[in-house]
């Protein structure tokens, strides 16, 4: 009984997380590239899904390995730019962002400041590349939404430098929190289990 019980209760947790709708988030879907293709802040056509802001972003094809696919995004067009979506969220859940983080490894810093924002949360870090082809390292963060929507934002820090940050296999996921209907369905389940094993020790005993 306790395995059956503990199995019901781990498919319930599971089934609590779900998946928010971030659409391209490997960057697939897009204009016709080769190599790669600069874009221009105010964009939200070229990359389905994404805006981009800044001073642009380079949409690269095949010029790198990607992490996921075969596109991805350096955060550098002509200068430091980003790319940003808006999706649902729920008021007061947390959620998870997941994305994978390269550099562009021609010239610029050598570290290349990055920054990534949904709501009022705020991730920052640094990221080299040696060469080719890219390494790519995952990163992530969590924030809790504010209302009913979240404007997510993948920023280059690299001051100055038309090299940037490299971003791909990006995915937002709602954090797994039972409901009261769940919770009462696990405190009935243990209560179960308790009885069980009280009539089990009745039973040796006597």
């Amino acid at each position: 009984m306790r395995v059956m019980f503990a199995t019901a209760a781990a498919m319930l947790l599971a089934g609590s997380a779900q998946a928010a709708t971030i659409v391209n988030g490997s960057f697939e879907v897009g204009i016709s590239l080769g190599g790669f293709t600069s874009l221009s802040a105010g964009d939200s056509t070229s990359i389905a899904g994404w805006t981009v802001g800044g001073g642009g972003v380079d949409y690269i094809g095949s010029y790198w390995n990607a992490s996921n696919g075969s596109r991805s995004v350096d955060l550098s067009g002509g200068a430091p730019g980003s790319v940003s979506q808006t999706f649902a969220t729920i008021a007061g859940r947390t959620y998870t962002v997941s994305f994978d983080l390269s550099a562009n490894p021609d010239n610029g810093p050598a570290l290349k400041d990055f920054s990534a924002s949904a709501d009022n949360t705020t991730f920052l870090t640094q990221v080299g590349q040696a060469g080719y082809p890219l390494s790519w390292s995952p990163k992530g963060f969590t924030f809790t939404a504010d209302d009913g929507a979240a404007t997510l934002m993948f920023t280059s820090g690299a001051a100055n430098s038309a090299w940037g940050p490299a971003l791909d296999n990006v995915s937002v996921s709602l954090n797994a929190v039972p409901e009261p209907a769940t919770w009462a369905m696990l405190i009935a389940g243990f209560g179960l289990v308790g009885v069980a094993a009280r009539r089990r020790r009745r039973v040796v005993a006597a």
